[in-house]
């Protein structure tokens, strides 16, 4: 399943290079790999009590595997973890962005 077959469109999204000030005006940075996480804490260290994998923030363990360069079933399997983290996140999120207004 791609991601125009979940109803999102990426027409809009432009990549960027994270950057210490992306990192310093975030309120929580999500990586997909303890790699990305430490990546993040080496260009900015005081990003430590902001910084989680999703696998952590959903109270689970582990990296997401990047299915980059797999079939359409390395996809599927990769969106399907994350969709679970981010189901086992939700409310914790929800509080967050509630928790800012």
């Amino acid at each position: 399943m791609c991601i125009r077959d979940r109803g999102i469109s990426l027409d809009e999204h432009t990549p960027r290079q994270l950057s210490l000030e992306l990192v310093q005006a975030a309120d929580v940075i999500l990586t997909m790999t303890g790699a990305h996480k430490r990546a993040v804490l080496a260009l900015e260290p005081q990003a430590a009590a902001k910084t989680f994998t999703l696998a952590e923030f959903a109270g689970a363990s582990g990296d997401v595997l990047d299915p980059f360069g797999g079939d359409k079933s390395a996809y599927e399997a990769c969106a399907a973890q994350i969709d679970a983290l981010l189901a086992k996140s939700w409310e914790k999120i929800v509080k967050m962005a509630g928790d800012k207004a």
